[in-house]
């Protein structure tokens, strides 16, 4: 991979932050393996013709690939190739569930928790996800992700989108929960409002007018 970015920046002039990774695809026959790097344009440059292994470079739209010249390796991988270009996974993290999934003292310090799930997703984004953990082709994908939080999740953005799911509660305490305890929870308080709340206590508005 990081071969693939510095041979593009030294041969075609293409800057390190001007290609968002999309996926890779490998070609194994045993003895010799050869990745193909898959990116998209995150920003407009002109490439420039920066050593003798190119004649010119220009930008071609994608339907226009298979009436040019190619190399016959190329060539023949490409209908494969093109046929993922359409696809842009988006991988969406509810943070409350995956922390609170694993009993690990999460409880203790919610916001340290999201923070730690956080920088694991950032560490995916940055390496890129086995093709068949998302069930697609090819052999690494780099997904968009989103990671949501419960209330604003002060000091949980290490530079990825941040969201507050609706149904969420703003202080993130156990009226947010969706299991067994926010569930007994909720009916606590119904049965307040209903009169419920405390044994031995009635409430006798009297018969009903007709």
């Amino acid at each position: 991979m990081t071969a693939a970015l510095r041979e593009s920046a030294e041969e075609a002039g293409v800057p390190e932050d001007g290609i968002d990774l999309r996926h890779t695809a490998v070609l194994d026959l045993g003895f010799w393996t050869y990745t193909t790097v898959v990116g998209r344009a995150s920003r407009p440059f002109a490439p420039v013709v920066a050593d003798r292994e190119s004649l010119a470079l220009a930008w071609v739209p994608v339907a226009d690939v298979p009436d040019l010249p190619l190399h016959p390796g190329f060539g023949a991988s490409w209908p494969a190739l093109r046929a993922t270009l359409d696809r842009t996974p988006h991988v969406v993290v509810d943070a409350a569930n995956v922390v609170g999934s694993v009993p690990d003292g999460w409880w203790k310090d919610r916001a340290g928790a999201a923070s730690r799930l956080v920088a694991r997703v950032s560490a995916l984004a940055a390496s890129g996800v086995d093709a068949a953990a998302l069930d697609l082709p090819s052999a690494t994908w780099w997904p968009r992700w989103t990671v949501v939080l419960e209330g604003g999740g002060p000091g949980c953005d290490p530079g990825r989108r941040r969201r507050r799911h609706p149904s969420r509660s703003p202080r993130g305490d156990r009226r947010a929960g969706t299991g067994r305890r926010g569930r007994r929870d909720r009916r606590r308080r119904a049965d307040r409002r209903r009169g419920r709340g405390r044994p031995g206590r009635r409430r006798d508005r009297g018969p009903r007018p007709p």
